[in-house]
């Protein structure tokens, strides 16, 4: 089940895409909740970290849409998001709120389909895909969604899952390496493997996540995770 939110201050919108995501789910084994709200202030009073998916109009009044998601974003919020606007140019703001794409007005069906229809779709294999970690006496089944980064403590590994909770592992972080490989995940520190859909921010010494948590970062992986994490998120505007 996706929790779903549309955010847009013009009625017929609303309307627009409510129909669209009846006729996606009808077409499709997609079992969603839509709710709507007519302003980016609303959005946040209904606390938004609770949707897998939002759809923000960029341009409304008072807060705009890409103002909205930067408040989401800075408060940890790590859902799918979608712009939807009458021009392009706003693309490059929403590199840094990690949007997904853009949904360009007037928005026909099939454009609808394609780019949330993909979204969803990702989203769902995201949410099946798991690891299986072996520890000393056991193996525990995660969600690789769920994790946020991995690090070498103690001579074993630990992966840490964004509800803060920390598993031991027996694997070795080479093993771990391979085994997320092909899922988004980056070695930015000989100690540190960390899921790129995961960072907010990265300085020449550090890589910050969506809930702050701050990662040392190499120098000499400096390059090659501004080049990685460039075309992560350049990708998601495709």
């Amino acid at each position: 089940m996706f929790r779903i939110a549309v955010c847009d201050d013009t009625t017929e919108i609303r309307q627009l895409l409510r129909q669209y995501f009846q006729r996606l789910q009808a077409e499709t084994s997609f079992q969603l909740t839509l709710d709507e709200y007519a302003s980016g202030e609303a959005l946040l009073q209904a606390d938004p970290s609770t949707y897998d998916l939002l759809i923000l109009d960029v341009q409304m009044e008072g807060l705009n849409g890409i103002d909205t998601a930067r408040r989401i974003r800075q408060s940890g919020g790590q859902m799918t998001i979608i712009f939807f606007t009458n021009y392009v140019q706003y693309a490059m703001e929403g590199y840094e709120v990690q949007a997904y794409r853009f949904l360009l007005k007037p928005l026909s069906y099939e454009q609808f389909s394609n780019v949330v229809g993909t979204a969803m779709r990702q989203m769902q294999e995201q949410k099946q895909e798991s690891l299986h970690i072996r520890q000393k006496d056991s193996v525990t089944r995660i969600a690789v969604a769920d994790i946020a980064f991995v690090e070498t403590e103690r001579g074993h590994v630990v992966i840490h899952t964004k509800e803060k909770e920390a598993i031991p592992s027996s694997m070795t972080m080479k093993e771990m390496e391979e085994a997320l490989s092909g899922h988004r995940f980056f070695r930015c520190h000989t100690a540190y493997l960390v899921n790129m859909r995961e960072i907010k921010k990265f300085t020449q010494q550090d890589v910050v996540l969506q809930d702050d948590t701050v990662i040392p970062l190499s120098k000499h992986r400096r390059k090659e995770m501004k080049e990685a994490l460039a075309l992560y998120w350049g990708e998601q505007f495709l």
